[in-house]
């Protein structure tokens, strides 16, 4: 009787006076959803002002479903604050309830900060990196375990955020002499250890290898279309999830390596480290067929991790030659031909150091022959 006759009056209450509803309205969840569902429709959500208030009533709903998360959207879009903890809280709590949904709504925060970080931003790209949303260490603690609840949904809903980010805080010039994609956060070291608390990075890397090894046809065709990104951190991303889809897409794994040479040398550059594309080789090559078993060989038989068209040193010649022959490794010896066996072990007598724990890339001079020489340059014409 209440709701028709005062609650309608009380709603016109100002705001400081209204706090005692979310008491009223946490009470009547249990046998009235519905009814405090349409009194938060009429009279508070249209309110900007009230915003705290329908906040708060909404925080004890018992069941979420599609249109109450779209009311935290609504709330979060046009709130003021720059850190929503509130609707971060909101993320866990949905995600609780109804993992498939909390994915939604993490997406629209994500959007709205992206959006105000490249509005407000006006620093040098080395100042903007320290504020890259994706290594951010101070929030979005709990993120990892929405991805994993509902890792389909949160890569469906995140995954062109993720390329977003990485596509506008990772890039710079490519090397002039190794041929590697241009930027590899130390994010993806393979040795950053724990310490490297990284929660919205570690959701993203969660639901891409948990819905790969899921759904491998779905991972693809979210994340197909970042295959022509000219991006490090996108790359790894891509190989991390082909490598949990090995048993049952290993063909798309090939194709990928063979793709772009520079996606056999995945890993931590500074470390000579090519983690990445060694742990897709070795998943994929168990169920590869013998045809494509050889393509792979070939692939890693003909490679090189230098620019083509650069005259090499001795000792270059040489680190490329313990390149391949690491990726080669990396070939189960259980399916290796007999050919291939007796080539790698040749290789290792003839490069005891090339099997070491990389501590640092090698580097060394490129020399670049001029066509004529010092005495014809001085009588050139000009």
């Amino acid at each position: 009787a209440l709701y028709k006759t005062h609650f309608p009056l009380v709603a016109r209450w100002p705001v400081e006076d209204l706090w005692p509803m979310v008491g009223v309205i946490e009470l009547a969840w249990s046998f009235a959803p519905q009814k405090c569902l349409d009194f938060i429709d009429q009279h508070l959500l249209p309110c900007p002002e009230m915003d705290d208030l329908t906040r708060q009533c909404l925080h004890d709903l018992p069941e979420w479903d599609l249109e109450s998360v779209q009311r935290i959207q609504t709330l979060a879009l046009r709130a003021s604050e720059e850190r929503l903890w509130w609707a971060e809280d909101y993320v866990y709590l949905i995600s609780d309830h109804n993992p498939d949904l909390a994915p939604l709504l993490a997406s629209t925060l994500f959007s709205r900060r992206l959006d105000e970080l490249n509005q407000n931003d006006q620093d040098a790209d080395t100042e903007r990196r320290t504020r890259n949303p994706l290594e951010s260490t101070n929030e979005w603690h709990d993120l990892p375990a929405v991805a994993e609840a509902a890792p389909v949904v949160f890569l469906r809903e995140l995954w062109s955020w993720f390329v977003k980010v990485a596509t506008q805080w990772y890039g710079c010039a490519p090397s002039s002499l190794l041929n590697h994609y241009g930027h590899i956060s130390h994010i993806y070291y393979p040795r950053s250890g724990p310490h490297m608390h990284r929660p919205v990075l570690k959701a993203f890397e969660t639901a891409v290898q948990d819905c790969a090894r899921l759904k491998p046809h779905r991972f693809v065709e979210i994340t197909h279309a970042a295959w022509t990104i000219d991006n490090g951190p996108i790359q790894i991303m891509l190989a991390r999830g082909l490598t949990e889809a090995a048993r049952t897409i290993p063909a798309v794994g090939l194709k990928f390596l063979s793709s772009d040479a520079r996606r056999l040398s995945l890993g931590c550059h500074s470390l000579g480290d090519d983690s990445y594309s060694f742990e897709l080789i070795r998943a994929i090559g168990p169920w590869l067929d013998s045809q494509q078993l050889l393509e792979m060989e070939t692939l890693i038989r003909h490679w090189s991790q230098y620019r083509p068209g650069i005259e090499l040193c001795e000792d270059q010649l040489e680190w490329d030659r313990e390149s391949r022959l690491r990726l080669l490794t990396a070939i189960p010896e259980d399916i290796r031909s007999s050919e291939l066996s007796a080539f790698i072990a040749s290789e290792l007598s003839e490069l005891p150091n090339a099997l070491r724990k990389p501590t640092r890339m090698p580097w060394g001079f490129v020399s670049n022959i001029s066509p004529i020489s010092k005495d014809e340059m001085n009588t050139a014409d000009d």
